[in-house]
């Protein structure tokens, strides 16, 4: 693989400034939550849309680069790393919700929206997005779906594959996958699998709780906020 000719081909697609491929550039990919475990990635690229996202992967899969999707970086599994000769397909520019609908408590969101910022935008609605991890002021619902991400909260609504009802993915060949099932494991296998990535996600979101203590607080605590 020649990576000058790679990155001028993702660059013609995403724009130059959302390639990365200088030594200083990659380290800040190379890990996530867990510093100690650190893997530098072939160059690094950003798509901005779904469209964009198509078109990187069939560049990737044309070249016959493998590739590693990342969100926030914030988990602790190290499957937002990539290592060379991989490519880092990142999705924190994709960062709409694209629709919010609280008659039928659903909002249909790109991947790399931030954890908390669904449910700020529900709660005028008297609605939440019930999965909270300790990262959710910065991890994404993209990678909350990937990881089947948890939290305090999931002790009593379940875990991010209860709270996902469709997704849609992008596949190597550049064919849209189109929505997927909301049944939880094929759910998790749609966007688990290391040849497809999501684009955008129908969550559900869930009457917020009468008194919703701060996730800070051990399970169980009657100590008031």
């Amino acid at each position: 693989m020649e990576l000058a000719d790679l990155a001028e081909e993702l660059s013609g697609i995403v724009g130059a400034r959302f390639v990365r491929t200088e030594r200083a550039e990659l380290a800040t990919f190379a890990s996530d939550g867990l510093p100690t475990l650190r893997r530098t990635p072939a160059l690094v690229v950003l798509p901005g849309s779904a469209a964009e996202v198509s078109r990187v992967l069939a560049a990737l899969h044309r070249r016959r680069v493998p590739f590693v999707a990342r969100g926030a970086g914030t988990g602790l599994s190290g499957g937002a790393l990539g290592e060379a000769p991989a490519a880092l397909v990142t999705l924190t520019r994709l960062g709409r919700i694209l629709e919010l609908d609280p008659d039928n408590r659903r909002a249909v969101v790109e991947p790399g929206v931030v954890n908390a910022s669904l449910s700020r935008a529900a709660a005028p609605f008297g609605l939440m997005y019930a999965p909270d991890p300790s990262s959710q002021t910065a991890c994404t619902i993209g990678g909350n779906v990937a990881e089947n991400a948890g939290g305090p909260h999931c002790l009593k609504y379940g875990v991010t594959t209860n709270h996902v009802l469709e997704l849609e993915v992008a596949l190597p060949a550049a064919r849209p996958g189109g929505p997927i099932s909301s049944a939880p494991s094929s759910a998790a296998r749609a966007c688990s699998a290391s040849r497809r990535r999501s684009r955008c996600a129908w969550c559900r979101c869930r009457p917020r709780c009468a008194r919703c203590w701060p996730t800070t607080r051990a399970c169980g605590s009657r100590a008031k906020p």
